[in-house]
């Protein structure tokens, strides 16, 4: 992963790169039925710049219909925690 960044106020303009090598391997169960379904997962996250977590997180769709659903997920690591919302096509 490699992220730049800019930044820039009255004093000019400040630019950064911070780069790391990792890895992360997760286990988890998923359920549900025709319009609604579940998962809950547990992983390990290593990189370079940063000692090894456990990851854990929790997640869900609604299916509108076959294709379509509205995706959800909460996912915690350290003390860290992200919160993704989404749609999702399947095909």
């Amino acid at each position: 992963m490699e992220e730049e960044f800019k930044v820039r106020d009255e004093d000019g303009t400040y630019t950064d790169k911070w780069h790391a090598n990792g890895g992360r391997a997760s286990v988890g169960i998923r359920g549900g039925n025709e319009q609604v379904e579940g998962w809950a997962k547990i992983g390990y996250l290593d990189a370079s710049d940063f000692h090894g977590n456990f990851v854990g997180g929790i997640g869900g769709q609604y299916k509108f219909n076959q294709t379509w659903g509205l995706v959800g997920e909460v996912e915690v690591f350290d003390s860290l925690t992200r919160y993704m919302v989404g749609v999702r096509a399947s095909f």
